[in-house]
């Protein structure tokens, strides 16, 4: 009995101080700068973070260290960044959620001027409620975010937004609160890719793909603290896309392997360009290239084989994958967009196939449809599209701009 009651006080005791450690921050604070907005959130790898914003358009976010009752990290306001320490005046045992405390604060450009005595590095506050729900207002994309993949950890400073996902995956990007769209790169398994998400509240829907192109599919996700403040509807304004577009077929990139080396290679194939829109509460129709130009801007065949000289070490291509050999075509086809078909439908399909010629056989690539819709395409960057046949590549790159 006196054994089962120890081991009962311990247990109550190990979960008391597993939540004030939990809620130790968390609340909005009056602040030397203004209103302070704290969120706390538990991370993989022992990591307490607290994140929220103040003063306008204020960002901040860090750890809590010393049992909680230290708070330091990274703040960010206009012009001013730089880095911050919080120290609580006191720290009792037991619940938090019904305390008000003091802080004492410290902060600076390059270093937290901890413990400074001058009164221009000082950040002073107390807590004077524990509403954690609805409040950030700037800092929204910090905090963890479930998606249809792996939860997201992300940490905004500014309108900079860095984080991890999965097994030691990083993901970065660029908030523009206008348009509510955090656009940026992700690095996973030694690949890199592109995303666009565009935030509503405490969810956001997005797109990605690898490389540049943002064709893979959806990514979505939902906050599990839902700290942000409900943000209305933006008002409609999608920009016309009528008039003249111009896509150029740049080049072929090859990686194609023989035990470990890069032979020489030849190959034929196609790519066809086309473009199609549908007006409103209309059908989807082609949009015809000026012209009459047609739709296939490149083209060889079996007998006219292109011999591409490959050799290591391998290269890399702008914002995408290695090659070993390259070879340019540089053909243009151009279309004129009206003024009824010139909107978010608006969409490029290119297609085609690869075929490689070897000594005793002639192998094909699998063949490639891709279709982007011109909004999310960024004018004059380089994009590729993939042709694969057993870890071999063929790449073919293209730009599109409006003339």
């Amino acid at each position: 009995m006196k054994k089962t009651l120890i081991l009962l006080i311990l247990t109550l005791g190990w979960l008391g101080s597993q939540e004030s450690y939990a809620q130790i921050w968390a609340g909005t604070h009056n602040s030397t700068y203004g209103e302070l907005r704290l969120i706390e959130e538990s991370w993989p790898n022992g990591k307490f973070v607290v994140y929220g914003d103040y003063k306008g358009d204020g960002t901040v976010v860090g750890e809590m260290d010393n049992g909680g009752r230290e708070y330091r990290g990274d703040f960010h306001n206009g012009s001013w960044k730089g880095k911050f320490f919080f120290d609580r005046s006191f720290v009792l045992m037991g619940s938090r959620q019904s305390e008000n405390f003091s802080f004492k604060g410290f902060f600076g450009t390059n270093t937290d001027n901890r413990n400074s005595t001058r009164p221009q590095d000082k950040w002073d506050g107390n807590r004077v409620n524990i509403q954690t729900l609805g409040r950030i207002r700037t800092a929204v994309w910090s905090g963890r975010w479930n998606t249809n993949f792996d939860p997201i950890f992300l940490e905004q400073i500014g309108n900079e937004v860095t984080g991890t996902y999965g097994n030691g995956n990083r993901i970065e990007g660029t908030y523009n609160p206008s348009d509510r769209k955090l656009r940026g790169k992700f690095v996973q398994g030694g690949r890199v890719g592109s995303f666009e998400f565009t935030i509503t509240g405490n969810d956001f829907t997005g797109i990605w793909g690898w490389g540049a192109m943002l064709n893979e599919g959806s990514w979505n996700g939902t906050k599990f603290t839902k700290s942000n403040v409900n943000m209305p509807a933006l008002a409609s304004s999608s920009p016309s896309l009528a008039g003249r577009y111009r896509v150029r077929i740049q080049g072929i990139y090859t990686d194609i392997k023989s035990g470990v080396f890069y032979p020489n290679v030849d190959i034929f194939g196609q790519a066809d360009v086309q473009m199609f829109s549908k007006p409103n509460n209309g059908s989807r129709v082609e949009i015809r290239a000026r012209n009459n130009q047609s739709k296939r801007i490149w083209s060889l065949s079996n007998s006219n084989l292109l011999r591409i000289n490959q050799s290591s070490p391998l290269k890399s291509l702008q914002n995408g994958p290695m090659y070993a050999g390259r070879h340019a075509i540089n053909r243009t086809i151009e279309f004129d967009v009206s003024n009824n078909l010139g909107n978010e439908n608006l969409q490029i399909i290119i297609s085609g196939f690869i075929m490689e010629k070897q000594t005793l056989s002639t192998v094909a690539y699998k063949p490639t449809n891709l279709e982007v819709f011109i909004k999310d395409l960024v004018p004059n960057r380089t994009y590729f599209f993939t042709h694969d046949r057993d870890g071999d590549k063929v790449y073919i790159t293209f730009t599109i701009e409006k003339l």
